[in-house]
């Protein structure tokens, strides 16, 4: 049996994704890193059905990452076709605390309490370690604070739980810590949250980063109240330079959970995710892995692993920072379509991180849903937990990873609305340019004329035309000046 070089299979997407609460949009775009060539792959066939410790490549297997090869040889080979533990495959779980090192410097690495201290888990992609963190942390009925609005893969992730979903009070930057406080006070005689869930950076859906004193404040919340914060993010580094203190740097008590992705930052296809954090919950996660996926791909982790080994720290670093200035140029590109396309419908932040823009309404677009393009747009009431299907929200996030100006302006003139506010504002603009050529004169004025106030210039063209005027401001005529 082989493997043709080149070959794409087919797939389509079930009904049941069709549905735009499940089919939000690719959170990364797999346009900047692509896995080219490879060589021929045989398999040896193993008719028996007993597992064997042979190896099942014959050769090495050259992988082409932007006009580099990495290959893998036989002994490689051999180790990325077999099972692993749980935990990891050894050498790629080295890397991994490599990395948490150099960004985080967790306090607990070293701690004389096992409970306490720092360990790693790999889970396939980021979702499974949001998952699996829920499942062990969550009984039915508990109480959690979650930062709002937050991803609709969350939301559907911590709904079959059972458990009461509270938002905390957020703004455009993030959780509020002194409304958090508040909230956290008036809950006297109520059992106690079991945990915040935050996306500090490049939050999904509104793209906010919370800045170092309110994460520092968060930390302190959480330990004053004895609460566990799971830290979600992805978009960490694929963030400009500056990368802002990660709550897991802050924790001396073993309180942080933390979820990264290298689906953010190599190939969204790769599907490896990390769970970092106190022994006590991940020892839990792993066993709970070992009776469900085992472990992640050994190939995946082979794959990443010489990866890294090729790029070593500091290219790993310039990678993300390639990454991040794609998605800037991605992000420009998206504002300069919505301020062509819908200037003074809407009105949005610049997020100096993540992938999404988080649009604020002024009036409804009245966009049927089969024309909305559920990988770039996407109703903002799937991003909060306690909205109905039926109800219309004031926002829309805008997903740019992949967005093209053809694909934004396909959409977008799509909507009749739209259309009719950017006729207006072109009607407009041409007025403004004919009006500058426009003698404006002043008429004699009545003093005790009150339509016409003494000293205003009146533009006839504009007062017959309808049009309304820019400069000057247009007032009543009455009929004598005309």
């Amino acid at each position: 049996m082989g493997v043709r070089p080149g070959a794409q299979e087919e797939s389509a997407s079930p009904a049941c994704m069709q549905h735009p609460s499940l089919r939000c949009g690719r959170i990364v775009t797999s346009g900047y890193f692509h896995f080219g060539r490879y060589k021929y792959i045989r398999w040896l066939d193993v008719s028996n059905g007993l597992r064997q410790n042979i190896v099942y490549h014959s050769g090495e297997w050259d992988i082409i990452i932007d006009g580099s090869s990495l290959t893998m040889d036989t002994e490689d080979m051999f180790v990325a076709q077999q099972y692993t533990a749980t935990t990891g495959m050894p050498s790629f779980r080295a890397w991994a605390y490599t990395l948490q090192k150099a960004f985080h410097s967790p306090p607990t690495v070293d701690s004389s309490d096992p409970e306490k201290r720092y360990n790693i888990q790999f889970t396939n992609g980021g979702q499974e370690g949001i998952n699996q963190a829920l499942e062990i942390m969550i009984n039915e009925g508990d109480d959690i604070l979650v930062q709002t609005p937050l991803s609709n893969d969350v939301i559907s992730s911590m709904k079959p739980l059972g458990c009461n979903i509270i938002p905390t009070p957020c703004d455009k930057f993030g959780i509020i810590p002194d409304l958090l406080r508040n909230l956290l006070e008036n809950r006297k005689g109520k059992s106690s949250p079991k945990f915040i869930y935050c996306c500090p950076t490049g939050n999904n859906p509104t793209g906010s980063t919370l800045s170092l004193e309110r994460r520092h404040e968060l930390y302190a919340l959480a330990r004053h109240y004895d609460l566990v914060i799971i830290e979600h993010d992805p978009y960490y580094h694929i963030k400009k330079l500056n990368y802002p203190p990660s709550l897991l740097s802050l924790d001396t008590d073993g309180r942080v959970v933390r979820i990264d992705s290298f689906s953010s930052t190599i190939a969204p296809g790769i599907r490896l995710g990390m769970v970092s954090g106190p022994n006590a919950i991940i020892s839990a996660i792993e066993v709970h892995l070992s009776t469900s996926s085992m472990h992640v791909s050994s190939l995946t982790q082979m794959i990443c692993k010489k990866l890294l080994d090729k790029w070593n720290l500091k290219g790993f670093v310039s990678h993300c920072q390639t990454i991040s200035f794609l998605y800037e140029s991605q992000k420009s590109l998206c504002k300069q379509m919505l301020k062509q396309h819908l200037e003074g419908l809407c009105e949005w932040e610049n997020p100096d991180s993540g992938l999404f823009l988080w649009l604020k309404l002024k009036q409804k677009l009245n966009i049927p849903p089969e024309q909305i393009d559920p990988e770039i747009f996407t109703s903002g009431k799937y991003f909060f937990p306690d909205t109905q299907d039926d109800v219309d929200s004031e926002y829309i996030r805008v997903c740019f990873s992949s967005a093209t100006a053809d694909h934004m302006e396909e959409h977008l003139q799509k909507n009749p609305r739209v259309d009719k506010h950017r006729k207006k504002r072109k009607r407009d603009k041409e007025h403004q340019i004919r009006h500058r050529d426009i003698k404006h004169k002043r008429p004699h004025i009545n003093q005790r004329d009150q339509s016409v106030p003494i000293g205003t210039a009146i533009c006839h063209a504009c007062s017959k035309s309808g049009l309304r005027a820019h400069n000057p401001p247009i007032f009543p005529v009455t009929k004598r000046y005309r």
